[in-house]
C-alpha cells in the first residue's frame, strides 16, 4: 500500500470494548499461558510488585539471564522510533484497532537482518542467532507516543521483548535505532518450530472474528 493510498483510505471502524477484550483473551490464552518450557515462562516478581526485580529461585542459567535482560530493557525510557512489524500488525487496520488510532496508520515496506524467523503456535516470532540470520520482510511504522508503545508491549505479551534494529526501506533508506519485538525466551525453546507467518490467511480466518471486520469466510 502506498503512502498516498494509506492517507486517502477511509479510517477503519474501531472495535468495541467487548471485541478488544475478546482479542486480548485470544492473544493471551489461545496458547497455554504457562509454557511447558520453563525457560520461556515470564519472570516472577516478589510480593506482586511489578517494580521489584524478577526472580526465579534456583535457576540462574542462560534462560533466566534472557528474562532478566528483557525486564531491564522494559525499564528503559521511551524515545520516538520506528517499529518493525512482521506478523498481524503488518495489517494497518489491525494496528489501528490495537492502538485505538483515529486514522489508518501510514506504513512502509522494509526488511531487517540478523534474526531467525520461527513460529510459536500460530504466532510468528524472531530469535537471536549466532549465524548471519535471515532477511525478514515486514512493515515499518513511526511510533511517537509512549502510550502507543506500551499498548504494543501488552499486545505482544511477556513472551516477547523488544530490541533495537535497523530497518532498510524499499528506497534504500535505513532507519537506525528502530525497534522490533522478538522472542523473550531461549532461542532453542522446544515450543518454537520452523515456519512462516501467512498474513493473508490471518486476514481471512482470524482478523474478522477478532476485530469485527466482517464475517470469516465459510
Amino acid at each position: 500500500m502506498s503512502e498516498e493510498q494509506s492517507t486517502k483510505r477511509k479510517s477503519a471502524p474501531l472495535p468495541s470494548q467487548a471485541e478488544s477484550q475478546q482479542h486480548a483473551s485470544y492473544m493471551t490464552h489461545s496458547i497455554d499461558p504457562q509454557p511447558r518450557c520453563e525457560c520461556c515462562a515470564p519472570p516472577s516478581f516478589s510480593d506482586g510488585d511489578s517494580t521489584s526485580a524478577p526472580t526465579r529461585p534456583n535457576r540462574w542459567g542462560r534462560e533466566s539471564k534472557l528474562q532478566i535482560a528483557a525486564y531491564v530493557r522494559s525499564l528503559e525510557p521511551f524515545e520516538p522510533c520506528y517499529m518493525f512489524f512482521y506478523g498481524s500488525l503488518m495489517d494497518p487496520e489491525v494496528l489501528q484497532a490495537v492502538l485505538g488510532l483515529k486514522e489508518l496508520p501510514t506504513m512502509r515496506k522494509g526488511t531487517i537482518s540478523g534474526l531467525q524467523p520461527m513460529m510459536w503456535g500460530p504466532y510468528p516470532t524472531l530469535v537471536r542467532t549466532t549465524g548471519v540470520g535471515e532477511k525478514v520482510s515486514g512493515m515499518a511504522w513511526e511510533c511517537t507516543s509512549e502510550v502507543h508503545f506500551r499498548k504494543l508491549e501488552a499486545y505482544e505479551t511477556s513472551h516477547y521483548t523488544w530490541q533495537a534494529c535497523s530497518i532498510e526501506l524499499e528506497d534504500g533508506r535505513v532507519l537506525d535505532k528502530s525497534r522490533v519485538f522478538i522472542w523473550a525466551g531461549h532461542p532453542k525453546c522446544d515450543e518454537l518450530r520452523e515456519g512462516t507467518f501467512d498474513l493473508e490467511k490471518y486476514q481471512r480466518e482470524v482478523k474478522p472474528s477478532m476485530f469485527g471486520f466482517g464475517d470469516p469466510e465459510e
